[in-house]
């Protein structure tokens, strides 16, 4: 079956910084990430010239369609009917669509943020491009109630920068543009004969808004790991030399708890739902942390520890996953 795209976002290569600089041999977009809220999808592109586009794309309308004794219902997903063969094959162009042919475009960011401030020291270079992680968290509707200035329709997005090369951890919060209101001095009669707004739509904005970080966080060590749970109410930060840090999402952007991390760096973390952070270092240990308390739930050891310890080397554990265990 050959997905179609609902819009098209339109992200220009930025410009030379001078006259005499040539454009890089390399792609526009270097990270591309996408978090969906109730009226829209947030999607944040990095590019090489060390700026971050925040776009608001629209869901577009719902498919709608009629039954046969009248009324109408929610349109058969893709995933509730089997992709049949001969389906597969019908229609299969290679998905050449210019931008002319999407009735929505996206052409302006909500906001442009100039990626600076990673350096470890005031004077130090900034990391690569290719050495920076971008996490992006956009609260759950069961945590909307506790977020403070935050509407049921109205979610902001928490964006966090760092780097394995820097002890710098960078906040952003981007708030979503405000539902439509009518005018004071408008009667009811007025409002009443108004057409209601087009299901699935957003305006676009004029110009797009300039922000800055609103946290910026020193960290003991360079960030080697990160984490976001799955209500995007929490981060987790590991280090280099072992420290664990755990941030708060859905008041703001804080940091709440240091955790009793490893005694070496932190390689992998993971939140099963959203109450408890697994973390692995290169001390071949696995711990359990509660989020909501601090405490170390439980630990393991996943290798026999290297004697003496390694200096270099692969990690003993290089990534994890966590998820509920569904009995046989």
């Amino acid at each position: 079956m050959l997905l179609e795209p609902t819009c098209a976002i339109h992200v220009p290569a930025p410009e030379p910084s001078g006259a005499d600089d040539a454009l890089p041999e390399r792609p526009v977009v270097e990270q591309l990430h996408a978090r969906g809220t109730d009226d829209g999808m947030w999607v944040t592109a990095m590019l090489w010239d060390r700026t971050v586009r925040v776009y608001l794309a629209p869901l577009g309308p719902p498919e709608i369609q009629e039954q046969a004794g009248g009324g109408t219902v929610a349109a058969e997903g893709m995933l509730d009917k089997p992709i049949m063969e001969d389906d597969e094959e019908e229609g299969d162009d290679g998905g050449q669509h210019g931008a002319e042919e999407f009735a929505v475009q996206v052409k302006t960011p909500m906001y442009s943020i100039a990626l600076q401030g990673l350096a470890l020291l005031p004077g130090l270079p900034e990391p690569g491009i290719d050495r920076i992680c971008l996490s992006l968290a956009t609260l759950h509707r069961d945590v909307r109630s506790i977020a403070i200035g935050t509407a049921a329709r109205q979610v902001p997005l928490n964006l966090l920068a760092s780097s394995p090369d820097s002890n710098i951890v960078l906040g952003f919060s981007m708030q979503p543009p405000a539902p439509p209101a009518a005018p004071a001095d408008l009667d009811v009669d007025a409002l009443l004969k108004q057409p209601l707004p087009e299901l699935g739509a957003l305006r676009e904005p004029a110009e797009s808004a300039d922000t800055r970080a609103r946290r910026r966080f020193a960290m003991p060590a360079q960030t080697t790991a990160v984490a976001t749970s799955p209500c995007g109410a929490m981060f987790a930060a590991g280090g280099a030399k072992g420290s664990l840090a755990l941030f708060d999402l859905s008041k703001g952007i804080f940091l709440t708890k240091m955790l009793a991390g490893h005694y070496d760096a932190v390689t992998a973390l993971s939140f099963y739902r959203s109450s408890i952070l697994i973390s692995a270092g290169a001390d071949a240990w696995i711990h359990h942390y509660s989020t909501s308390t601090g405490e170390q739930l439980a630990r393991y050891m996943c290798a026999p520890p290297a004697i003496p310890p390694k200096v270099s080397g692969p990690p003993a554990v290089a990534g994890l996953a966590a998820a509920q265990s569904i009995p046989l």
